[in-house]
């Protein structure tokens, strides 16, 4: 089983406590930086889709992260 994954616009459904494994889905570059801000607050994993925006890992720094693959393949 996998870590609870949530899209950014789920992010008021994270607890303030307590949620020790999260990973936030990044799939739109135009919402990459919102979607980091959203794993930040947490402490998230970040999932890139292979895709949309692994090509944005460069700036994930040290940040863990994991790839997932578009829907239809």
């Amino acid at each position: 089983m996998g870590w609870p994954a949530i899209q950014p616009f789920q992010a008021s459904l994270v607890p303030t406590a307590g949620c020790n494994q999260l990973n936030v889905h990044c799939c739109s570059p135009p919402q990459f930086q919102q979607c980091l801000k959203v794993a930040d607050r947490p402490g998230a994993a970040v999932s890139l889709s292979d895709e949309n925006t692994l090509g944005y890992r460069s700036q994930l720094g040290g940040r863990s992260f994991n790839t997932f693959l578009s829907h239809g393949r």
